[in-house]
């Protein structure tokens, strides 16, 4: 598709063609990773902004599911009549809304034509290769699901929260030198990470769990 559609609070946002197709909505890739977020950000948000969200995540999906080469995830819906601060501001709660996708390089923003903004993410270069990239994802995912088992079988919101705690602190150690210590790569896979890798793989155990979870972002100190 492509032209211009308006939000409901009266944004202009140009639409072109997209890889963010009914089937891969439908896919059991797109249920699974979605799964690992919650919706609090997202009901916020102007049917603009849902637009473009929607987009990212497709995007997101598609490459975690395939093994192409890639360095970046450049959004095919743009903003137009937004400031360019506030489309950096929401690439920035897109990313950490979405612990899961564990590639994403924390040096994000937005790729400027005339007016118009696309959300951008640059790939850490550890993932830039489909087939190691591959590699790291049946990675993730073995681990994720073995723990996500553990706290989805307990009782109460209470319970799954200190299962989670417990599964978190057990499997990790705090080290500010850890290789991708922003990723909850750092944390579920090679068990060494900061306070951005252990919210965030907190997060994704909560939502997996059926309890609604959402990273908070602040400055230490």
């Amino acid at each position: 598709m492509s032209g211009y559609a308006t939000s409901d609070d009266g944004m202009r946002f140009a639409l072109s063609e997209s890889i963010h197709t009914n089937a891969i909505e439908a896919s059991e890739g797109y249920d699974y990773w979605e799964r690992m977020d919650s919706d609090y950000i997202y009901s916020q948000l102007s049917d603009m902004e849902q637009a473009v969200w929607d987009d990212l995540e497709a995007l997101c999906v598609e490459y975690a599911e395939n093994s192409e080469d890639c360095e970046k995830i450049k959004a095919t819906i743009c903003f137009t009549g937004m400031t360019k601060e506030d489309a950096k501001e929401f690439v920035k709660v897109f990313y950490y809304s979405h612990p899961q996708y564990f590639f994403l390089s924390n040096s994000s923003g937005v790729s400027v034509s005339g007016e118009s903004y696309y959300p951008l993410f640059y790939i850490y270069e550890e993932f830039r290769n489909g087939e190691a990239r591959q590699s790291a994802v049946a990675k993730f995912k073995s681990q994720i699901n073995t723990w996500s088992d553990a706290v989805k079988a307990c009782d109460t919101v209470v319970a799954k929260e200190k299962m989670a705690l417990e599964i978190i602190a057990d499997h990790t150690i705090y080290d500010s030198a850890a290789l991708l210590n922003q990723s909850s790569y750092s944390l579920v896979c090679e068990g060494k990470t900061v306070c951005a890798g252990y919210c965030g793989t907190f997060a994704i155990l909560m939502n997996m769990a059926g309890v609604e979870t959402q990273v908070i972002t602040g400055i230490a100190g």
